[in-house]
């Protein structure tokens, strides 16, 4: 069964539009349990934003054995045969720093894939984020499929929300930054101000190809822009917060079925809430 969605919406708020009758829980579920596909994936993640005019697969929810052993809390947005991707919080590790040591979230991806489709599994990196970092985030199921999502991933068009620190020069601007001997061409939309006592800050929407966390963080920096909780470019005024930035879309064609893939999802719920310093 095909839904088409009528206007950007996220993916629980459709299956309720299309079963009115369907209560809340039993939605999650038919998420949960892999019952929902977009464009050849399953999507299991609630937060999953579909715009206006894309559509989802929905398969009929049995229930049985079948159906739970794929049953999975794991923020999972996209995967197929090749790639998953998955939502990463907040302070949760990357990968681990020894091998199977530590619950990162490549960890967590691989024991999911081993749960759903048995121990002879692999998962191999793509870009690198750091601890503090939230939002999506992409691995490879072959070392071929690494190999081919690393060629492309300069066209890979990344979008990011930050809280910036300070008043902006320009409300919406597009600005080259170079770190590394390469040039990254950034842009970035003002969507609201945030008060916080005395230091002006504003969320905006950071998008560019290829462009990494780090790439983020520096470039805002330079600009004397830090992003919020940023501890290593940013202020210790921010000490009491997780890193104010989150990969919320992710554009690329797919290397092997070369079909235009787009994910996106919401922030992290309180991502616009700025937390007081500690008291002393």
């Amino acid at each position: 069964m095909r839904i088409t969605a009528k206007e950007d919406i996220s993916l629980l708020k459709l299956l309720l539009k299309e079963f009115p009758q369907t209560s809340i829980s039993k939605a999650k579920k038919m998420i949960m349990y892999g019952c929902v596909s977009y464009k050849d994936a399953v999507v299991k993640s609630p937060e999953f934003i579909l715009k206006k005019g894309e559509s989802v697969v929905y398969e009929k929810y049995s229930g049985g054995k079948h159906i739970r052993k794929e049953r999975s809390y794991f923020p999972v947005l996209y995967e197929d045969e090749f790639f998953i991707i998955v939502n990463k919080t907040s302070g949760v590790n990357y990968a681990s720093k020894t091998c199977g040591k530590g619950k990162s979230i490549f960890d967590l991806t691989l024991s999911y894939l081993k749960r759903k489709y048995g121990n002879q599994q692999s998962l191999f990196l793509i870009h690198s984020m750091d601890n503090q970092e939230s939002g999506l985030c992409v691995f490879a199921r072959s070392k071929h499929a690494q190999m081919k999502m690393n060629e492309q991933w300069n066209e890979m068009e990344l979008g990011y929300y930050a809280i910036l620190q300070n008043d902006l020069k320009h409300k919406n601007e597009t600005f080259v930054f170079e770190r590394e001997e390469k040039s990254f061409k950034v842009a970035y939309q003002f969507i609201e101000a945030i008060d916080y006592f005395d230091i002006p800050c504003c969320l905006v929407d950071v998008f560019g190809f290829g462009i990494s966390g780090m790439d983020c963080r520096q470039a805002f920096a330079q600009k004397d822009n830090p992003i919020v909780a940023d501890l290593t470019y940013g202020s210790k005024e921010f000490a009491n917060n997780y890193l104010k930035l989150c990969c919320h879309s992710m554009k690329f064609r797919h290397p092997y079925t070369q079909k235009s893939i787009k994910i996106t999802m919401n922030p992290p719920k309180g991502f616009n809430i700025i937390n007081p310093p500690y008291r002393k």
